[in-house]
Protein backbone atom coordinates (compact mmCIF):
# COMPACT_ATOMS: atom_id res chain seq x y z
CA UNK A 1 0.00 0.00 0.00
CA UNK A 2 1.32 3.43 -0.81
CA UNK A 3 0.19 6.82 1.04
CA UNK A 4 0.91 9.63 -1.38
CA UNK A 5 0.68 13.05 -0.71
CA UNK A 6 2.46 17.06 -0.05
CA UNK A 7 3.52 17.68 3.20
CA UNK A 8 2.23 21.56 3.60
CA UNK A 9 3.79 22.40 7.00
CA UNK A 10 4.99 20.59 10.23
CA UNK A 11 1.79 19.58 11.91
CA UNK A 12 2.54 19.83 15.89
CA UNK A 13 5.22 22.98 15.09
CA UNK A 14 5.31 26.15 12.92
CA UNK A 15 9.53 25.62 12.44
CA UNK A 16 9.88 25.14 8.57
CA UNK A 17 11.00 21.79 7.05
CA UNK A 18 14.64 20.95 7.11
CA UNK A 19 16.30 21.73 3.30
CA UNK A 20 17.79 18.13 3.41
CA UNK A 21 15.17 15.89 1.92
CA UNK A 22 16.52 12.82 4.48
CA UNK A 23 15.44 15.25 7.23
CA UNK A 24 12.24 15.78 5.84
CA UNK A 25 11.07 12.30 5.17
CA UNK A 26 12.81 11.34 8.95
CA UNK A 27 9.57 13.60 10.46
CA UNK A 28 7.30 10.80 9.09
CA UNK A 29 9.75 7.86 10.01
CA UNK A 30 9.98 9.05 13.70
CA UNK A 31 5.95 9.29 13.62
CA UNK A 32 5.53 6.00 12.36
CA UNK A 33 8.45 4.36 14.96
CA UNK A 34 6.71 6.31 17.55
CA UNK A 35 3.78 4.39 17.05
CA UNK A 36 5.79 1.10 16.86
CA UNK A 37 5.40 0.68 12.84
CA UNK A 38 9.36 -0.29 11.78
CA UNK A 39 10.44 2.83 9.14
CA UNK A 40 13.67 3.79 7.18
CA UNK A 41 13.81 6.64 5.23
CA UNK A 42 14.63 5.13 1.38
CA UNK A 43 15.82 7.12 -1.42
CA UNK A 44 16.17 5.15 -4.39
CA UNK A 45 19.74 5.16 -5.93
CA UNK A 46 21.50 4.56 -8.93
CA UNK A 47 23.21 0.92 -7.29
CA UNK A 48 21.76 -1.84 -8.59
CA UNK A 49 20.34 -4.74 -6.22
CA UNK A 50 19.60 -2.23 -3.00
CA UNK A 51 15.53 -1.49 -3.28
CA UNK A 52 13.07 -0.85 -0.72
CA UNK A 53 13.27 -3.31 1.95
CA UNK A 54 9.39 -4.18 2.31
CA UNK A 55 9.17 -5.86 5.80
CA UNK A 56 8.89 -2.17 7.36
CA UNK A 57 7.64 1.33 5.98
CA UNK A 58 9.57 2.99 3.52
CA UNK A 59 9.17 6.71 3.21
CA UNK A 60 10.50 8.23 -0.21
CA UNK A 61 10.52 11.47 -2.06
CA UNK A 62 8.26 11.22 -4.78
CA UNK A 63 9.15 13.58 -7.18
CA UNK A 64 5.75 13.31 -9.52
CA UNK A 65 3.80 14.58 -6.67
CA UNK A 66 6.09 17.30 -5.41
CA UNK A 67 6.61 18.69 -9.38
CA UNK A 68 2.93 18.37 -10.33
CA UNK A 69 1.06 19.31 -6.69
CA UNK A 70 4.29 22.16 -5.75
CA UNK A 71 4.95 23.34 -9.05
CA UNK A 72 8.46 23.51 -10.99
CA UNK A 73 9.94 25.67 -8.06
CA UNK A 74 12.53 23.53 -6.64
CA UNK A 75 14.36 25.99 -4.83
CA UNK A 76 15.18 26.01 -1.26
CA UNK A 77 12.53 27.86 -0.42
CA UNK A 78 9.87 25.87 -2.25
CA UNK A 79 11.42 22.96 0.03
CA UNK A 80 10.91 24.48 3.13
CA UNK A 81 7.62 25.30 2.30
CA UNK A 82 6.03 21.74 0.99
CA UNK A 83 7.70 18.20 -0.01
CA UNK A 84 6.17 15.01 -2.08
CA UNK A 85 6.14 12.18 -0.14
CA UNK A 86 5.65 8.16 -0.08
CA UNK A 87 5.01 5.94 2.88
CA UNK A 88 4.90 2.17 1.30
CA UNK A 89 3.56 -0.08 3.73
CA UNK A 90 5.10 -3.59 4.21
CA UNK A 91 3.90 -6.22 1.82
CA UNK A 92 0.62 -7.85 3.37
CA UNK A 93 0.20 -10.84 2.30
CA UNK A 94 -2.64 -13.16 2.97
CA UNK A 95 -5.29 -10.64 3.86
CA UNK A 96 -8.96 -10.71 3.90
CA UNK A 97 -11.85 -8.53 4.66
CA UNK A 98 -11.89 -9.52 8.73
CA UNK A 99 -8.10 -8.96 9.46
CA UNK A 100 -8.20 -6.58 11.77
CA UNK A 101 -4.37 -6.45 12.44
CA UNK A 102 -3.77 -5.32 9.35
CA UNK A 103 -6.40 -2.95 8.80
CA UNK A 104 -5.33 -1.62 12.08
CA UNK A 105 -1.65 -1.65 10.75
CA UNK A 106 -2.60 0.40 7.67
CA UNK A 107 -4.50 3.44 9.99
CA UNK A 108 -1.78 3.53 12.44
CA UNK A 109 0.65 4.48 9.50
CA UNK A 110 -2.41 7.22 8.47
CA UNK A 111 -2.86 8.39 11.32
CA UNK A 112 0.89 8.89 11.88
CA UNK A 113 1.54 11.21 8.77
CA UNK A 114 -0.82 13.06 9.71
CA UNK A 115 0.83 13.46 13.45
CA UNK A 116 3.97 14.56 11.60
CA UNK A 117 3.08 16.33 8.57
CA UNK A 118 -0.58 18.76 7.56
CA UNK A 119 -0.52 17.12 4.30
CA UNK A 120 -2.77 16.87 1.18
CA UNK A 121 -3.60 14.45 -1.40
CA UNK A 122 -5.14 15.68 -4.98
CA UNK A 123 -6.37 13.17 -8.49
CA UNK A 124 -2.38 11.77 -8.87
CA UNK A 125 -1.42 10.95 -4.98
CA UNK A 126 -3.78 9.33 -2.75
CA UNK A 127 -4.22 5.83 -1.46
CA UNK A 128 -2.34 3.65 -3.91
CA UNK A 129 -2.71 -0.14 -3.62
CA UNK A 130 -0.19 -2.92 -5.83
CA UNK A 131 -1.68 -6.58 -6.00
CA UNK A 132 0.09 -9.72 -6.98
CA UNK A 133 -0.60 -13.12 -6.81
CA UNK A 134 1.47 -13.46 -3.20
CA UNK A 135 4.49 -14.88 -1.84
CA UNK A 136 5.12 -18.20 -3.35
CA UNK A 137 5.53 -16.77 -6.77
CA UNK A 138 2.58 -17.81 -8.42
CA UNK A 139 1.06 -16.29 -11.13
CA UNK A 140 -2.77 -15.19 -11.16
CA UNK A 141 -5.33 -17.33 -12.10
CA UNK A 142 -7.79 -15.86 -14.69
CA UNK A 143 -10.43 -15.68 -12.16
CA UNK A 144 -8.14 -13.44 -9.72
CA UNK A 145 -7.25 -10.76 -13.03
CA UNK A 146 -11.14 -11.07 -13.71
CA UNK A 147 -11.82 -9.98 -10.07
CA UNK A 148 -9.30 -7.54 -9.55
CA UNK A 149 -10.06 -5.93 -13.48
CA UNK A 150 -13.64 -5.36 -11.80
CA UNK A 151 -12.87 -4.33 -8.53
CA UNK A 152 -10.70 -2.01 -10.26
CA UNK A 153 -13.49 -0.66 -12.57
CA UNK A 154 -15.29 -0.31 -9.86
CA UNK A 155 -13.36 1.79 -7.28
CA UNK A 156 -10.72 3.91 -9.49
CA UNK A 157 -13.33 6.24 -10.80
CA UNK A 158 -14.32 7.53 -7.12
Amino acid sequence: VEIEGVALRRATSSAPFPLNSDHQLRLVVDELEKNNLPARVYVPSSTRGTGPNYSVWNVTIDATVSEVTSGSDTGPSAFRERFGFEAISPILYNTNSNDIERQQQLQWGVESIGKAVTWKANSISGFHLHVGPGSDGGKFSLDSVKKVAMLFCRFEGK
